[in-house]
């Protein structure tokens, strides 16, 4: 296999396409199989939280702090110490371990979310131990054609390659590298004490699959807890402006949609006319329950604090026409009383 890696995760990648013998960023072929590892098993990880949620069931901080710290080691030139990334696997795959006793529902769940190794032997067959292909790259006796086979085996299972399809595989690491640059910021605010269980949970999902929403937008959702794809359901833009959207939808059934546009104070929303309220999801996206049938949505920009300012104005104006009216009539009175 001519690979040892392959990374195309920043804009310096050899020839532009991907690096495939060792990074140029200075990343070595078996420290970038180790963060391909430590994605897949945080992967895995991550379904097992979003369906501990989806039971109604808590996950810590420390979950949440350590699927953050995953992603963010993983950026380009963030931790080069290969011994680091063998210690968060082996500590994901714990982790994940104790969370899958939790649930109730196991049926459905990926192999990246089931697999585990049951001893540091095992591991060192399925994960291709840092050990083995350091004894290889030292000289102990292995041919080379041995690191070929350890890196090759391994990443045809995890790797970015591993996906054949390239629209599927280029989407897939577009949102995995936006999500990455999510934890980066969410590290640093982590470090400073800020804790936010909406945003952590934004890394354990698929966004297509799944929106997160507070629990204070329930009442606006009336009560939603799990919504559904459904194919047959369709939603289009018919009309947009910056401050006026409207959409044709139709849905079979009761549910929630999500629209791609940012959640802001002061958006009105109606439904054939009927207004209805607006939730936020996935921390910044707008939200509304839908009824089934076929429906038109309208959007509209109209805060509450422009109608304020307006009735602020027009009080500041009519205080200064007043004033000016009884500045004249003092001024005519001085003069009718001189003459």
């Amino acid at each position: 296999m001519e690979n040892k890696m392959f990374c195309f995760q920043c804009q310096e990648t050899a020839g532009c396409t991907g690096c495939t013998k060792f990074g140029v960023c200075g990343k070595s072929p078996d420290l970038a199989r180790m963060q391909d590892l430590l994605i897949y098993t945080t992967k895995g990880l991550s379904e097992v939280t979003t369906r501990l949620r989806e039971e109604g069931k808590e996950v810590s901080k420390d979950v949440n702090h350590l699927i953050t710290i995953n992603l963010f080691t993983t950026i380009t030139n963030a931790n080069f110490d290969d011994e680091v990334f063998y210690q968060r696997v082996k500590e994901t795959l714990a982790t994940k371990e104790d969370l899958l006793a939790k649930l109730a529902n196991k049926e459905n769940l990926s192999e990246a979310a089931l697999w585990n190794a049951v001893s540091n032997e095992e591991m060192d067959v399925k994960v291709n131990l840092l050990s083995k292909i350091k004894d290889a790259i030292l000289g102990s006796g292995k041919e080379e054609s041995n690191i070929d086979k350890i890196l090759d085996e391994k990443s045809t299972k995890v790797g970015v390659l591993a996906t054949k399809d390239e629209d599927i595989r280029s989407l897939r690491e577009l949102i995995t590298y936006g999500i990455k640059g999510m934890s980066a910021y969410m590290k640093h605010a982590n470090a400073l004490g800020y804790q936010n269980e909406e945003i952590d949970a934004l890394n354990d999902i698929l966004p297509t699959e799944t929106a997160v929403v507070d629990v204070k937008f329930k009442e606006q959702l009336k009560g939603v807890t799990e919504g559904y794809k459904d194919s047959l359901s369709t939603i289009q833009l018919t009309s947009y402006e910056p401050n006026r959207l409207v959409y044709k939808a139709s849905t079979p059934k009761d549910g929630v949609v999500v629209f791609s546009e940012i959640y802001y104070p002061g958006w009105q929303v109606t439904i054939d006319g009927q207004p209805v309220d607006i939730a936020r999801a996935d921390y910044i996206l707008r939200a509304i329950n839908m009824p089934a049938g076929e429906h038109t949505i309208e959007m509209w920009f109209d805060p509450q604090s422009i109608h304020v300012t307006e009735s602020i104005a027009y009080a500041a104006l009519a205080l200064l026409l007043i004033g000016v009216m009884l500045l004249a009539w003092t001024q005519r009175s001085k003069i009718a009383k001189k003459s």
